[in-house]
């Protein structure tokens, strides 16, 4: 009975053992690693108690906290999100979609509104349409005062672009609404003329199926654009800026893409070069879920001259010259947000001199004491609601820290 009794006593140890070291080895990890959870953003903060509002919204900001801080957190979407897909074909996931064929993903998570977009859900106001405009046209007074062109630039999201060819039947589009992006060009053109606003739908549209022996304009398991796309839109906003000034009518060049390696380390020598996209690293989805990547080569080369990155590793602003003799001149800036990434292979040798920055560190001094011919705001359909707060315009915009890496190369 003794001997029963201790075996029994082992067993519960040994069972309470096992289920309390799994989240106590985590602990023991560098709080680095346990800080890396392969999302954008910063994880939430342990909810506080210091008023009655905060006792009514501890659950649910708790249950925010402990989702973002669970013990090897990654590890357990990965071994869900690969049981899903390989078993079931589905992805049970409040930020991706699983498209319709491999490795197609859509995103649908509230960093910005792009299923709501997709599927017409989301239309403007009077009141946002009226405060938008107010906020664009003021910021383009401003900028006229100083002799500077304003161009809004609109990017169309994946889900416009591959979503009638990958989304699944049961996400439905309500098409009779307005699509949110047509009713705010609808309405600047009529209350707004003078406001000048590229929307590149129609030619990736028309490229898509120019570009279709190569690859898609965008990256399957991400939510940009790659450098297919990139040049697709660059191209349209230099024939847009060359409309109102000749500077800019350099002529167009003869880009080749290639998605085989060179030899590095990163892409051996005739290997197709692999991107993990970042909808495939939220779900912790496999290699076979990797998107393609390009090599460009023809583009108009540009010298940097200055660049300030933040402390974790991202340009964010960027200064350039042109090093090519075919560049007709012009003093572009441009604020935008990530798809400004892909896009400055295509922009910053374009331009004599050019300015690519992020548009959530926009600084309206430092555009007016650069003097560009031209300022671009450049901004994802999926964010045209922020285009009544614009950060550095109509709210506060992020600030440059010590911690930020400036590095001067002239």
């Amino acid at each position: 009975m003794r001997k029963r009794t201790l075996i029994s006593g082992a067993v519960i140890v040994l069972f309470l053992g096992l289920l309390t070291a799994f989240p106590l080895s985590w602990y023991l990890l560098p709080e680095e690693a346990r800080q890396q959870t392969g999302e954008n953003r910063a994880l939430a903060e342990f909810p506080s108690l210091s008023s009655p509002e905060d006792v009514e919204a501890f659950p649910a900001a708790f249950d925010t906290w402990y989702s973002d801080h669970l013990p090897y957190k990654e590890k357990l979407v990965e071994v869900k999100s690969r049981a899903e897909v390989g078993l079931f074909q589905q992805l049970d996931s409040d930020q991706v979609i699983l498209g319709t064929e491999m490795p197609w993903l859509f995103y649908k998570a509230n960093d910005g509104q792009a299923i709501e977009t997709y599927k017409r859900t989301n239309q403007f106001s009077d009141e946002n349409l009226s405060r938008i405009r107010e906020v664009l046209l003021g910021f383009q007074e401003q900028l006229s005062e100083a002799g500077i062109d304003f161009v809004l630039m609109i990017v169309p999201d994946k889900e416009t672009i591959y979503g009638p060819d990958y989304m699944p039947e049961d996400i439905k589009v309500m098409k009779d609404k307005p699509h949110r992006t047509e009713q705010l060009i609808a309405y600047m053109a009529e209350e707004a003329p003078e406001l000048r606003i590229l929307y590149p739908r129609d030619e990736l549209f028309s490229e898509k199926e120019a570009f279709s022996g190569t690859g898609p304009l965008y990256y399957e398991s991400d939510t940009h654009w790659n450098k297919l796309g990139a040049s697709v839109a660059a191209e349209a906003l230099f024939r847009l800026l060359a409309e109102a000034n000749p500077a800019y009518g350099t002529p167009e060049p003869s880009l080749a893409f290639s998605d085989l390696g060179d030899g590095s380390e990163a892409w051996p020598a005739g290997e197709p070069m692999k991107k993990t996209g970042d909808m495939q690293n939220l779900c912790k989805l496999p290699e076979a879920y990797d998107s393609r990547e390009f090599r460009v080569e023809g583009a108009y080369p540009g010298k940097l001259l200055y660049e300030i990155k933040s402390p974790a590793g991202e340009a964010v602003y960027e200064q350039f010259q042109s090093e090519d003799s075919r560049c007709g001149g012009g003093r572009l800036y441009l604020a935008g947000d990530s798809f400004r990434w892909n896009l400055t292979d295509f922009v910053r040798g374009r331009a004599a001199e050019s300015v690519i920055c992020s548009r959530y560190y926009l600084e309206i001094a430092d555009v007016l004491a650069q003097q560009p011919d031209t300022f671009v705001y450049m901004i994802a359909e999926r964010y045209l609601h922020e285009l009544e707060g614009l950060p550095g315009v109509a709210a506060p915009a992020l600030a440059y820290g010590e911690d930020f890496v400036r590095t001067d190369y002239r």
